[in-house]
């Protein structure tokens, strides 16, 4: 597995801090391979890992889904966010044991519990 392969791997599991790492690892290896390739995919790795900082989602957020038309018995359900789909157009969850992928706008943030 290459450097680059698994920042893209930590960026499909929603892991922003692994995936910032390993870029921020390619960086200072580019010297030793295609510097100018290397370079780039290591700063569109970063841009992604930035983007989906913001986002506010990450690996392990519980979430609870609403509005969903296919699978209506999932609405008002909690799951948590493992990742998301390899189009990037859905996330993974697993609710019950029970692994899906929804959209961003069928799930609300969970307030974390407090201590």
């Amino acid at each position: 597995l290459s450097l680059s392969e698994l920042a893209e791997l930590y960026l499909d599991m929603l892991k922003h801090e692994e995936a910032e790492d390993a870029a921020r690892r390619m960086l200072a290896e580019a010297h030793r391979y295609d510097t100018k390739r290397q370079q780039a995919i290591a700063m569109a790795i970063l841009s992604d890992v930035d983007k989906q900082k913001k986002s506010g989602l990450h690996h392990g957020l519980q979430v609870q889904l609403h509005g969903l038309r296919s699978k209506t018995d999932l609405n008002g359900r909690r799951g948590t966010l493992l990742g998301v789909t390899p189009d990037r157009t859905r996330y993974l969850l697993i609710i019950d044991g029970r692994k899906l992928a929804a959209r961003r706008k069928n799930m609300h943030i969970e307030a974390p519990p407090d201590d």
